[in-house]
């Protein structure tokens, strides 16, 4: 077995049971946890909410009861967006449903998103392919152009609408790869496909809220089609690797102190950019500050004339971002 099926094996349950986790523990708060690592502050990662809405005391609420709101008010419905599935929401839907032949109950259930995405296009593919790509894959996520395109020997094969993260909980930036591969539900869609992000779950999966596509939307994760995601699903394999380029995260102008070995964040990876474009790195900037990075902390700063320690300091932090800016 090798290196990236062992690591897979091991980390799809943990994936598993972390998104678990994460959706019992925190689904009745309307603000995502903070996950501060390498002093640089990320919220969410693989946050969409799979369960059926109903009115309950207290109420339940939380980001898939505002997109539930937000969707109706697009709709032409007067509802509070407030995140909270109150009387009021509760009160709204059972007029929706009546309106789209559904039984007129407060339950938020798969008939009902399916009803709220009734008219939205269920795919964003203009090529149409179902033909597997026959070289190597490699994925490409632009978060700014809200789009997925897939590689097959570094020539496009095929591009994808996407949403992304919002600016409170944004998608990561960096290079990854996919870690996990597995048919989900509700607000997941029918796949996923887990990425290595080392400072939360992220992952590029289906959704059953069609109008996020092409927006900024989720808790940091990629949200495709369900159609698109499933044409998607075959040509990925465990290892394949996955750049994602967020040019809405920039890096701090300084650091409180200093980065070095087991370290991981995103500051970390533009830590692991700026060393790359300045010929110190050859790893991926993956966000892991790990043997490889800190011997190319060591070159940069013998080139510099720094202290030699494999640890980036407030001082070499500034001196290397400023190399970049040139």
């Amino acid at each position: 077995m090798n290196y990236i099926k062992l690591k897979s094996f091991l980390i799809y349950p943990i994936t598993i049971f972390g998104c678990i986790a994460f959706l019992l523990c925190g689904s009745t708060n309307a603000q995502a946890s903070s996950i501060i690592v390498s002093h640089y502050t990320i919220k969410g990662g693989c946050g969409d909410i799979c369960r059926n809405l109903e009115l309950t005391k207290p109420s339940m609420a939380g980001t898939d009861v505002l997109e539930l709101q937000e969707r109706l008010v697009e709709l032409g419905f007067s509802v509070p967006t407030n995140g909270v599935y109150d009387k009021n929401t509760a009160r709204v839907i059972k007029k929706f449903k009546t309106m789209n032949g559904l039984e007129p109950t407060t339950e938020v259930g798969l008939r009902t998103w399916e009803a709220l995405g009734k008219g939205v296009p269920t795919s964003s593919s203009k090529n149409n392919k179902d033909e597997k790509p026959r070289g190597n894959v490699s994925i490409l996520i632009e978060v700014t152009e809200h789009k997925l395109t897939v590689f097959s020997d570094n020539q496009v094969f095929e591009t994808f609408s996407v949403a992304i993260g919002k600016d409170e909980t944004p998608t990561p930036h960096g290079e990854f790869k996919v870690i996990s591969k597995g048919a989900w539900g509700g607000g997941f869609g029918t796949r996923w496909h887990g990425l290595n992000v080392p400072w939360g779950i992220y992952g590029i999966h289906g959704t059953n809220k069609p109008w996020s596509i092409g927006r900024y939307a989720s808790h940091g994760c990629i949200r495709m089609h369900n159609k698109d995601v499933e044409t998607l699903f075959p040509w990925v394999s465990i290892g394949t690797p996955v750049k994602i380029i967020n040019n809405n995260l920039a890096p701090h102008a300084s650091i409180p102190r200093t980065i070095k070995t087991k370290s991981s964040g995103q500051l970390t990876v533009f830590i692991q950019e700026a060393l790359k474009k300045q010929g110190f790195l050859l790893g991926m900037a993956d966000g892991r500050f790990g043997n490889t990075t800190a011997l190319a902390v060591k070159y940069f700063q013998a080139y510099n004339s720094l202290p030699i320690t494999g640890e980036i300091d407030p001082a070499a932090y500034e001196i290397l971002m400023k190399k970049e800016e040139k």
